[in-house]
């Protein structure tokens, strides 16, 4: 019996000081935390400083030298969205966490488009007031949240273009607008042609991510992009076949856009309809140029 409990005893004994390891790792770890921060801030002001006399000096070598160093900075002021929604709190992460966070935003818009999918099969199959609900409030939430995490990519060293930024905010009001546009005539008439073009949406934005996934591999093989890139505007490497076989199904969805928003004002014109439609009109057509001018 002893014998069981001097185990017991030096077992503990052991637990306590492995546990004891374990603190003190941590409490060092943060103190190297903390000092690589306030490093990190030091040479963010320094490269402040440099900034003007570079630019004073005109010279093109110094100046490609001084962007070079700058694609590396953090960005040490919280983007306002973020602020707003999630407080001033700093979205800097270490490389190997970015790396994980842009795999993470790919899945999570891969996940939500295939939700999407089913939920506007189920609006065609079955119609139903909650179920219109559901799918539009999963809209507004998907497009919220890709927003903020977009926000967060951009933080991080991704250049996401200002348009694709600008055109999930139209759409997180648009889903807003078709959440609470009330049942009439208007929504009556208009209901299967937006339930179809959002199924349509889905396929081709599933599309349009295995086309950049494979440009950007191919571009980062070139080390042309960054790891964090998720789309890009150079024009120098495209997957040609892939390219010929995806633009006509984005002329098509540009064109749907324009169509629906000739039929919101149509509709807008009757006495029974609600502003909801003339605004649908609006937020279309915009959407509709800013894509036909992104292409």
């Amino acid at each position: 019996m002893d014998s069981v409990e001097d185990d017991d005893s030096g077992e503990k004994k052991d637990l306590f000081q492995e546990i004891e390891k374990v603190k003190e790792r941590i409490v060092k770890l943060k103190t190297q935390e903390q000092a690589i921060a306030d490093e990190e801030e030091s040479l963010m002001k320094k490269l402040d400083t440099l900034s003007p006399r570079v630019k004073d000096l005109k010279d093109a070598e110094l100046e490609k030298a001084l962007a070079q160093v700058n694609k590396l900075r953090p960005m040490l002021k919280t983007p306002l969205i973020l602020s707003l929604s999630l407080g001033n709190a700093r979205f800097f992460l270490p490389e190997r966490q970015r790396l994980r966070y842009k795999q993470q935003y790919e899945q999570f818009k891969l996940k939500a488009i295939a939700v999407q999918f089913g939920l506007s099969a189920l609006q065609l199959v079955f119609p139903s007031m909650f179920i219109d609900a559901l799918s539009n409030f999963h809209l507004v939430y998907y497009y919220s949240t890709l927003t903020l995490r977009e926000h967060i990519m951009v933080a991080n060293g991704s250049h996401i273009r200002f348009w694709w930024r600008l055109h999930h905010y139209l759409c997180v009001v648009i889903a807003g607008v078709l959440l609470i546009w009330p049942n009439g005539l208007s929504r009556s008439h208009l209901r299967r042609p937006l339930i179809t073009f959002a199924m349509y949406v889905s396929g081709i934005q599933v599309l349009q991510y295995r086309y950049q996934m494979r440009r950007l591999y191919t571009l980062r093989a070139l080390s042309r992009v960054g790891p964090m890139e998720t789309t890009t505007e150079s024009a120098t490497v495209h997957i040609k076949n892939d390219l010929a076989f995806l633009l006509p199904f984005l002329l098509i969805g540009h064109l749907w856009q324009f169509w629906l928003s000739r039929q919101f004002f149509i509709e807008s014109f009757d006495p029974m309809s609600t502003w909801h439609v003339g605004a649908l009109s609006v937020l279309f057509l915009m959407i509709g140029l800013g894509n036909l001018s992104a292409v």
